[in-house]
């Protein structure tokens, strides 16, 4: 009789619950909504096992149709349980918007940027309505990347030079929103990229308006201090070193620039070294950086540039004494802990002192070896070798080199460092004059590297090879034509073709 007492009570208490869950008609959607993205993030999570075990293209593509399962039942419409701007509606907005992000994220490692770019734009159409600002502005964000990454520069640059119209600058709680604060450069940057020079400086205008009115609204917050940066970066674009510096030093004035201080000395001391030609004044102000915020994330580029300019200045041992305290100040850097290294490796070249910058350069390629900077390394020894008339010592380096190469890109794969050791691959086996393994590297490319937006060129260099160096224009037409038929799209398809037929006549 317990028994039967319990079970009847269980069933009365799981019908009252749903029944509650009755009376309010978004409750369950969303219930279902949270379980089932809860169950698709935990299974792309399962495919997150390191760098050396990359999930398979099949097992991606799983979590791929789990994703899209999820945004076909779970749907955002004016027929939907919740109203638009209920609490229900925009928590399965919000659901909606990561599950897009996450798809995006999945469909470029297959090098399918064009499905991301869809999917993206679809998502900033139907969701952003209802979502919470750093959501939709991620959307934007993410479509405007991939529209960068595809060329489709002038799309870019609308949706960037839009995004100040439809987010606000700062937040709630008064903190600057920095995309938002940047999108204008962006977009104005991005037809300098396409030589449309009237239609940037337009947009620099337009920018230096939006600028002033938040200065206008309040001249003390962060925000202002960050608008006084960017009108700065304006005037570096308009050519004008004296208004860019002038603006940065109203940058530091501002009583809301305190966290802000390191970035404005940093950017300072960039200004003096690469616009004005100035290293003693760019030397003072990246020491600031270093010895008064040491915990600043620019400390340890700061360094670099203080001990570059020192360099300059003809003062090669007090910059390789700032560069010798960089493990001691910057333990967690390991990104400039390389540029140091290389510098001081060049430093010590340039002073004569071989041995001392061979014991760097090695030290470079042992402690960091799938940096720029040692993946690059071997040809700047190769070139010393040369120099000092050690032809056969050249060529064991690059030879060495190559193995090195192959190793890392075995290792890491299509990412870009895997992908930096095999171009510098090509480019070592064109130092040793071998010019076909070089040639079948590039052609090999656009299979390795789905999706990459550089492999038409990367087949233009190739069809380089086939008639300069191999002296065989036949072949340099056909990858040319390839690259014609593979890429219609391709702002340089119609070159390759035209040049395709050059070579033929000929």
């Amino acid at each position: 009789m317990r028994a039967a007492a319990s079970l009847t009570t269980t069933s009365i208490l799981g019908i009252a619950l749903l029944c509650g869950a009755c009376s309010d008609p978004g409750t369950g959607s969303v219930y279902r909504a949270e379980r089932d993205h809860w169950n698709a993030v935990r299974l792309e999570g399962t495919l997150r096992l390191g760098p050396e075990t990359p999930p398979t293209e099949e097992e991606t593509r799983e979590v791929l149709a789990a994703y899209a399962a999820f945004l076909e039942e779970h749907r955002l419409s004016p027929r939907s349980e919740a109203s638009p701007d209920s609490a229900g509606a925009r928590t399965v907005g919000r659901l909606r918007a990561d599950v897009t992000l996450r798809m995006a994220r999945l469909l470029r490692g297959l090098g399918e940027r064009d499905s991301a770019r869809a999917l993206l734009q679809r998502g900033v159409s139907a969701d952003a309505p209802g979502l919470d600002v750093e959501l939709a502005l991620r959307l934007e964000l993410a479509l405007i990347d991939e529209l960068v990454a595809a060329g489709a520069y002038e799309r870019a640059a609308e949706r960037s030079a839009d995004l100040p119209t439809r987010f606000p600058a700062r937040s709630e709680e008064g903190a600057p929103i920095v995309p938002v604060l940047d999108a204008p450069i962006q977009a104005a940057d991005l037809l300098a990229d396409l030589e449309r020079t009237e239609e940037a400086m337009a947009a620099l205008g337009n920018a230096e308006v939006y600028y002033r009115s938040l200065l206008a609204e309040d001249p003390d917050d962060e925000t202002a201090a960050i608008a006084w940066m960017n009108l700065g970066t304006i005037a570096v674009r308009r050519g004008d070193v004296e208004a860019a510096a002038e603006a940065l030093e109203r940058a530091r004035g501002v009583p809301g620039a305190e966290r802000l201080q390191p970035r404005i000395l940093f950017v300072l001391g960039t200004l003096h070294q690469e616009g004005r030609g100035d290293p003693e004044k760019a030397a003072e102000q990246f020491a600031q950086v270093v010895q008064q915020y040491p915990e600043s994330e620019l400390a340890g580029e700061a360094r670099v540039r203080w001990a570059a300019n020192l360099a300059d200045l003809g003062r090669p041992d007090s910059s390789l004494g700032v560069l010798d305290r960089f493990d001691e100040q910057h333990p967690r850097d390991p990104v400039n802990r390389a540029r140091a290294d290389l510098l001081g490796a060049r430093i010590l070249t340039h002073e004569g002192r071989w041995q001392e910058a061979l014991a760097r350069y090695r030290k470079l390629r042992v402690d960091h070896p799938t940096s720029p900077q040692a993946i690059g390394a071997p040809f700047e020894v190769a070139a010393e070798y040369e120099r000092l008339g050690e032809e056969e010592a050249a060529r064991s380096v690059l030879e060495q080199a190559l193995v090195e190469y192959d190793r890392i890109r075995s290792a890491r794969g299509a990412d870009p460092r895997g992908r930096m050791a095999d171009e510098a691959a090509v480019r070592a086996l064109g130092r040793l004059g071998r010019w076909e393994t070089a040639l079948e590297r590039l052609l090999s490319f656009p299979d390795r590297y789905p999706g990459d937006a550089r492999a038409p060129l990367v087949l233009i260099e190739a069809a380089g090879i086939a008639e300069n160096r191999l002296d065989d224009p036949e072949r340099a037409a056909e990858i040319l034509e390839g690259v014609a038929e593979r890429y219609p799209n391709s702002p340089i398809a119609e070159r390759a073709r035209s040049e395709a037929e050059r070579l033929r006549e000929d």
